[in-house]
């Protein structure tokens, strides 16, 4: 069975340089680098039983399930922001079965490699982090997860043995009030030309409602995103550089100055002038 948190410190994780090896692209028409993300879902029940590996496209959005939802996406570059107001009735029954997911990125060049796609669950509680939960700014504190749900209409059965008796209403349901998937380009180093990503993330914030007050009010907003960003470390630190390296040569510049001022204009003068002038 696949692990559920990751070891590594979130930095090792996501700032990984050779977990993805092949390059990207922009323009949808490339046909050496790759414009299409594809990911793929494993699939578990409460119990662990594995359902198998199915490729991603709307399962994790709630809201219009559309075949442009599927497909931008995953273009590497598109920004999608897909909101909507959910009947959340529709999900309190057991009947809507609950599962487990792990979610995995196949890499083009070879297809029969997948890697694992890092969860960032902001309710996560997480003594690092000065709020006490997983929704920190600084990235070095965060826990990452393997698994995450879609939603929870089991986790506030009640009763002894509820679940095995197969009660059919939770008391709570847990629903995901935003999915945003995150992909982050890498610095361009040196002579590189062809752009590179580190593994992608994905963020979930989850919210509850209970029983009695979805029957009263059963639409919920929610949200699925995908973003993208440039890591400007590599850039930042060539900025410190050349302001450093401007200093220092202003600095050089200065000094050559004031040599070239005192050598044309040595004490000795300043001296016989003064004398001159008390003479007078």
């Amino acid at each position: 069975m696949p692990w559920l948190y990751y070891q590594n410190t979130p930095d090792k994780i996501l700032n990984d340089t050779t977990k993805v090896k092949f390059k990207v692209s922009f323009n949808v028409n490339d046909t050496i680098n790759t414009n299409k993300l594809d990911y793929y879902l494993a699939k578990y029940d409460m119990e662990g039983n594995y359902y198998g590996m199915e490729a991603l496209t709307t399962q994790l959005q709630l809201c219009s399930k559309t075949l442009e939802d599927s497909k931008y996406f995953k273009q590497f570059g598109t920004t999608i922001f897909n909101d909507c107001y959910y009947d959340l009735s529709n999900l309190i029954s057991r009947n809507n079965t609950m599962y487990f997911y792990e979610l995995f990125l196949m890499d083009p060049s070879n297809q029969n490699t997948l890697l694992d796609v890092p969860i960032l669950i902001n309710n996560t509680p997480n003594s690092k982090s000065a709020s006490g939960f997983n929704n920190d700014t600084d990235p070095t504190s965060w826990i990452l997860v393997r698994r995450f749900y879609l939603f929870d209409n089991l986790g506030g059965l009640e009763g002894i043995n509820s679940y095995a008796d197969g009660v059919t209403n939770s008391t709570i349901l847990r629903f995901p009030y935003s999915i945003d998937f995150w992909g982050t380009l890498q610095s361009m180093q040196g002579t590189q030309k062809d752009p590179l990503i580190y593994i992608p993330y994905v963020q979930i914030q989850y919210r509850s409602r209970t029983n009695s007050f979805i029957a009263q009010e059963p639409q919920a907003l929610v949200a699925f995103h995908s973003n993208y960003k440039v890591d400007i470390t590599y850039f930042t630190s060539v900025v410190q550089w050349m302001f450093f390296a401007a200093n220092i040569i202003a600095l050089i510049w200065w000094i050559v100055r004031m040599h070239i001022w005192n050598k044309t204009n040595p004490k000795e003068l300043f001296v016989d002038q003064n004398v001159k002038l008390l003479i007078i």
